[in-house]
């Protein structure tokens, strides 16, 4: 937790109650428990300057835990996105994410996120095109959309978003950050390496120019509801090669106007980099070359990310089509746009000048570039309704 954090919200006394309603199903209804959790909240909460605040934590915290998992072992375990009774690639990564800071995670906490990890490569090896998935064959969701590859009763939706694929190997690289049980990624029946290098091979034929795609690109799409049809590709979408790498839909499912959608394509590479380092560790003789292919896939998404993202005024663009176009101020409904500041950190485009922009409910935000180095400027920024930051 950063110093920030800690000085704004925690105090050393107990605060006084609080005004917010306990809104956690009552513990014979939750789907999953765990000790270390409890325990973090139980330690935690009280400590809150703000009791209202401490209560709002106590509910969000565990509320994955305690209403989204289906499933839970080592081998498998199925998490919904919350209310709909599909996994999301993207949402069940984010959704696990805060419980790998949870100090000495319990055995259960533990092989339930294992299991997590291998229902998710298991899926990628089902379809590298798709985004949500069904527990099962059992042919719910958006069967009647029309896309190459065809839809297939495992998949709840067929909607191709990189940064889905970047999840799946975030969730592998932070497992494996905690947890030294290496069978996951190393053992004979493990999934991870067929997983990987599907992800490294869908991610290099979305390089692919609109012209070297024709008439038969790799991924194509088209669903009808709701009064309007979504359709992927489009005239918009057209691309030049540059070494990004195309995405047909935003973090919200909805489509991409220009199709090298930037925040994407800077999580990827990040994701890219770290499966390398992962790679390396195993003894797996497919490892290494599967290594050095994500690393130098990587290293091409950033270089270009570098060179094709930042606008005359010296703006990260939100989607770029390769032919200097570029859509600036955008945001998602999904995974806030304000995240890609971490990635544009990690994606080491050091020009302190370089500002991101970011539109949502309230208005414009612009982070200089300098400051998203700063953790503590980062918390600042997120916590603070109404701080300003200034200086590097």
């Amino acid at each position: 937790m950063s110093r920030t954090i800690g000085a704004i919200l925690l105090g050393t006394a107990a605060a006084a109650s609080s005004s917010i309603p306990d809104a956690r199903p009552p513990p014979l209804q939750r789907k999953f428990n765990s000790t270390a959790v409890e325990k973090y909240l139980a330690d935690l909460v009280p400590r809150f300057v703000d009791p209202d605040l401490g209560t709002m934590f106590a509910n969000s915290l565990p509320n994955t835990l305690d209403t989204t998992i289906q499933l839970a072992s080592a081998d498998d375990s199925f998490i919904i996105t919350g209310d709909i009774e599909a996994m999301w690639l993207r949402d069940s990564t984010n959704q696990l994410m805060p419980y790998f800071e949870i100090p000495d995670p319990d055995p259960e906490l533990l092989g339930m996120m294992r299991g997590a990890v291998l229902r998710q490569l298991r899926s990628v090896l089902i379809d590298g095109y798709a985004n949500a998935f069904n527990i099962g064959p059992n042919g719910n969701g958006h069967q009647t959309d029309i896309r190459f590859p065809p839809m297939t009763p495992d998949l709840w939706e067929g909607k191709f978003e990189l940064d889905s694929l970047a999840a799946v190997l975030k969730l592998s690289y932070k497992y494996w950050q905690v947890d030294p049980d290496a069978s996951v990624f190393d053992s004979a029946d493990s999934p991870y390496i067929d997983a990987v290098a599907t992800i490294v091979g869908v991610i290099t034929e979305q390089q692919a120019s609109t012209e070297e795609d024709g008439d038969h690109p790799h991924y194509n799409f088209s669903h009808a509801g709701g009064g309007r049809v979504e359709r992927y590709p489009s005239p918009e979408s057209t691309v030049r090669r540059c070494g990004l790498s195309k995405c047909g839909f935003r973090p919200s499912d909805d489509a991409t106007g220009f199709a090298f959608l930037i925040p994407s394509n800077a999580m990827a590479a990040t994701e890219l980099f770290n499966t390398a380092s992962l790679l390396e560790t195993l003894a797996d003789p497919r490892a290494s070359p599967l290594a050095a292919a994500a690393r130098a896939l990587g290293a091409e998404i950033r270089a270009a990310v570098a060179e094709l993202a930042v606008s005359p005024a010296g703006l990260y663009a939100y989607e770029v089509n390769g032919f200097g176009q570029q859509h600036l101020h955008y945001d998602d409904a999904n995974v806030r746009e304000s995240s890609f500041a971490r990635e544009c950190t990690h994606t080491h485009i050091e020009s302190p000048e370089y500002t991101i922009e970011y539109y949502g409910g309230g208005g414009g935000v612009s982070l200089n570039r300098a400051l998203l180095v700063d953790d503590e400027a980062v918390t600042r920024v997120v916590l603070g309704t109404g701080c300003s930051v200034s200086g590097a």
